[in-house]
């Protein structure tokens, strides 16, 4: 099935409907991606080492099937030994309830039921995050990730797919930098014309090269900044970015240096949507983490102070009870994070939400707040 060339990036650039300007970028031509058949792959062996965790899950798949892939990130993430254990498995097995039911025998952990699909087990085994996607036969030969087409694909590491045992790479947008295996960059090859679906697609690429140890390329760079900067945005879009901020928060605390962070929080398109949505002023929010920060005790991660500051209502809204109001949104933002295949992210921010609501119940975080947002 062949893309449309409206669909990629042109060298000589691009305008979106947000605004959006990448004179320089350049990109695969857009010649349309074939589907995908064993005939595309071509042994390439990346000289990965697979841990025994890894080995003894290939392993187990392989006594249900002859034929399976890692797929997407976790290739780079093994190739550059990234500290965030992570493996996603593409299958193609006949009885996919054997094989779960056999791995369950076998001392897996599942990650929560309400994230999982018939087709797919998110699971612990030792220390590293599983994902294991299974697909029937027809279904399979023409994958690329969940897609019969890469139209939307954001970044060149999400069409990968390596045969671990074959040893053979499928890598039809150059994501592999094969002459320098130590340094691989985040290759943006498309860019959304939604401002909503772009500004995730910039989580999504901030925290791939934190979870990789990719290098960000100045196309990536250039988009991070021309995002950033976009303000007054209409209110679908900013409960969009605020939605997708919020959503992200636990895990971008965890991953980003603190500066790095804030350059998010006190951007104009984050800072906007704080202002419009939540009814907060952002400097004032940043002035009380800080003091939360300094203050609280340190048990406390730095995801569940912001969601317990952003979830807080106004101080003279006595009426409203803020315990109550974080355990509503943690509600509605739990079914947002099942709809995406972030493990890390789902792992942390139910954690955080825990703790914030026992930072909401901390005299210190009263004291702080009326004297920051009064």
């Amino acid at each position: 099935m062949s893309l449309s060339r409206r669909n990629f990036l042109k060298k000589g650039g691009i305008v979106t409907s947000v605004g959006l300007i990448f004179p320089t970028l350049t990109t695969v031509e857009a010649k349309g991606i074939a589907p995908f058949a064993s005939s595309h792959l071509k042994t390439q062996n990346l000289g990965i080492e697979f841990d025994k965790t890894d080995q003894t899950i290939f392993n187990y798949v392989t006594q249900f099937c002859e034929e399976f892939y890692l797929q997407g990130g976790c290739i780079l993430g093994k190739l550059l030994k990234s500290g965030v254990k992570s493996t996603y498995i593409l299958s193609k097995i006949n009885d996919f309830s054997s094989l779960k039911n056999f791995l369950f025998k076998k001392g897996v952990v599942p990650l929560s039921n309400v994230y999982s699909r018939a087709n797919i087990i998110n699971f612990y085994y030792g220390e590293t995050y599983f994902t294991l996607e299974n697909l029937p036969p027809e279904v399979f030969s023409y994958r690329v990730l969940d897609h019969s087409t890469v139209q939307d694909i954001s970044y060149a590491h999400q069409a990968l797919l390596y045969d671990p045992i074959k040893h053979k790479l499928w890598d039809p947008l150059k994501a592999i930098d094969i002459q320098n295996k130590n340094h691989q960059s985040l290759n943006l090859i498309q860019i959304k014309s939604n401002l909503s679906h772009g500004f995730r697609d910039l989580i999504q690429g901030e925290l791939d090269i934190c979870y990789y140890r990719l290098a960000p390329s100045s196309e990536f760079i250039d988009y991070k900044d021309q995002i950033l900067k976009k303000s007054s945005l209409p209110p679908n879009l900013s409960k969009n970015v605020i939605s997708t901020f919020i959503n992200h928060i636990s895990i971008l605390t965890k991953y980003l240096s603190e500066d790095a962070f804030l350059q998010y929080v006190n951007s104009p398109i984050v800072s906007f949507s704080i202002e419009t949505e939540l009814k907060l002023k952002t400097e004032q929010v940043v002035d009380a983490y800080k003091e939360l920060s300094k203050n609280l005790d340190g048990k406390y991660s730095k995801g569940s102070i912001w969601l317990a500051l952003l979830f807080s209502p106004k101080i003279n809204e006595k009426s409203q009870d803020i315990q109550q109001r974080i355990v509503d949104h943690n509600i509605n933002f739990a079914n947002f994070w099942s709809q995406y295949d972030n493990r890390f992210n789902f792992i942390q921010s139910q954690d955080d939400f825990a703790m914030s609501r026992a930072i909401v119940a901390n005299s210190v975080f009263h004291s702080i707040l009326e004297e920051q947002l009064t």
